[in-house]
This record gives C-alpha cells, structure tokens and sequence, in this order.
C-alpha cells in the first residue's frame, strides 16, 4: 500500500504513453522507497523531485537537495553553472550551499567576515537579512575557483574600519571595496597576493601603507575619490600595473619611481593638486592615456610635449 496521505500515480497528465501501466509501476515504487534515485532515470526524477519538493513534500525536498548536492559535486564546470544560473542551489540551505561551493577555509572566513560587518543600508533601506545570506546572496559562480573565492565585492556597505577577516582569502583576484567610509588599510594587506585588482574608490583615505607596493600580480587600482597626499614611494615596485586612477584626491607630487611602471597604460590624474611632473614620465613607452585636468600647472609640462612624440598614438586630457 502507498504510504497515507501520498499519491500513487505522480505521471503529469498528457504524458502517459503505451507502457504508461510500467511507468506507474515504477513510480509507485520509487514513490514507497523514499523516491530512491536509484529506481528511476535520473531524467525523470530529477523535475518530479523538484515538483514534489515545491509541492511542499519533506521526503522528496530531503532527496531533491542530496541529488543537487551530488550533481554539483561530481558535475563539470558546465554542469555547476547551470545549476546555479537556473536557480536550483536556492533550495539549499546557506551553510549547504556555502558548504557546497567553498572549502571549509575560505566558508569559515565568510562567516567570520559576516561578523565583522555592521548593520547598513542599502537604497535607504536597513538591510534585515543576516549578513552571511546577504553576502552569499551575492557571490558568483564566476566569483568562485577551486572552491575559494577569487573576486569579493563590499562596496557600498559603510564601513569604516578594514574586517581583518578579508585577509583569509588568500587566493582572491578583485578587491571591492569603494564607497565606503575606510580611513586606512591594514600593513599586512599585502598577504593577499594573488590581487589583481582593488577597488578603493570614494572612501576617506589620507595615506597608504607601504605594504601596497608588494602586489607583484596587481593590474588595476582605483584610488580616486579620496584624501591621499601622497603617493607611495615605491608605486614603480608595481611592475604588472596597467591602470592607476587616483583621480579627485590632494595629490601634490608625484613620486619619481612612479617612472618605473612599465606596463601602465592609463595614468589618471585628475582633480588633485599637481604642480609639476616628473620628467622622466617620457620612459612610460606603454602609457596610452594620461589625464590631468584640474591641476595647478603654471605651464604646459615639458615632458608632456616629449610623450606626445611616442609612436604609438597617446591621449592626453589637460586644462
């Protein structure tokens, strides 16, 4: 007999064929053991379980979420990025999911990392999510390699001190941190040292730590909308930077190893309180645009002039 309460015949209407009387039959035993996977084709089991499991049975929403699991699991990257573009791991918990998709090292920087953060707004709405939902809720597939998280996005979120607990991701690529209110970052930010890109635009910086010049992988940095007086000393260390933009700061020199970034490509300088440049800019061979604008030259810089005779054509935007 079928267990009370449950139905025996779960073949959507309009799909029953010749054998139909078999497919019961089978049905009626997946249905008396559990919807064991084992007993159907995976084809079929797997949308009658989803059914079922919004149908609002506890059976079949237990088995649907171990069968997720394991297709997530075993699958190939094609198969992951379709389970969760489709929405399937909505059905999972958040630690199941976070369990699922991180390795207990980088789950456990998250969920410390959740701790860190306060409570925010968001588009003049006090977020009421628990903040762990909230920063699942926002990773990415394409955020995620090797079960670790590589790109980390907290803009917007007020904070005002640095969660040390960022620097547990040790393979992470992008940093976004911008809009937010940090005064400072921490010495030993260089522990993240896969970085290739940091966001830190639109905070209230004043200075950077020395440490920021280990970055031997960074690409991109954006340090514009902040408070910064002074570039690090040793910014020519970042021999793989391609584009620096410390737009709308207090910038009120350049610092000669800026001289030494061989691959920068864009240089933007806008908005600070620039006097001079230094002449040995003309070495930047892969610079392709430089802006300047609202700056306090008395002058047209010398080395301007010389850079716009590189072969390789060079945008310069200058008041």
């Amino acid at each position: 007999e079928p267990r009370a309460g449950k139905p025996a015949r779960v073949v959507p209407r309009g799909e029953r064929s010749s054998n139909a009387p078999d497919l019961l039959d089978n049905l009626q035993v997946w249905f008396e053991h559990d919807y064991d996977t084992r007993l159907i084709h995976s084809n079929l089991a797997f949308p009658l379980l989803r059914r079922l499991t919004e149908a609002g049975d506890p059976v079949a929403k237990r088995v649907y979420k171990k069968e997720i699991i394991k297709r997530y699991e075993n699958g190939s990257t094609a198969t992951r990025e379709f389970l969760e573009a489709e929405g399937f791991l909505r059905y999972l918990t958040i630690d199941e999911k976070l369990n699922l998709i991180l390795d207990e090292e980088n789950f456990a920087a998250l969920v410390e990392l959740s701790e860190e953060i306060p409570p925010f707004e968001e588009k003049g709405v006090v977020i009421d999510l628990p903040i762990i939902e909230y920063l699942a809720s926002h990773i990415k597939f394409e955020d995620i390699k090797n079960r670790q998280i590589i790109e980390l996005n907290l803009w917007n979120l007020k904070l005002q001190k640095f969660p040390r607990s960022i620097l547990k991701f040790r393979s992470l690529e992008v940093l976004n941190l911008r809009n937010n209110k940090l005064k400072e970052l921490p010495e030993d930010i260089d522990k993240l040292s896969n970085l290739k890109e940091l966001w830190l635009s639109n905070n209230k910086l004043v200075s950077l730590p020395d440490s920021l010049c280990n970055f031997n992988n960074l690409e991109h940095m954006w340090l514009d909308e902040n408070k910064i007086e002074f570039l690090l000393k040793n910014i020519g260390n970042l021999k793989n930077l391609k584009s620096l933009i410390i737009t709308n700061n207090n910038l009120k020199k350049l610092p000669e190893s800026i001289c030494k970034l061989k691959k920068i490509e864009d240089l933007l300088l806008s908005n600070n309180l620039l006097k001079e440049l230094p002449k040995c800019l003309v070495k930047l061979k892969s610079l392709r645009y430089i802006s300047l604008e609202r700056n306090k030259f008395d002058k047209y810089p010398e080395v301007l002039k010389k850079i716009e005779n590189f072969e390789n054509e060079i945008k310069i935007d200058i008041d």
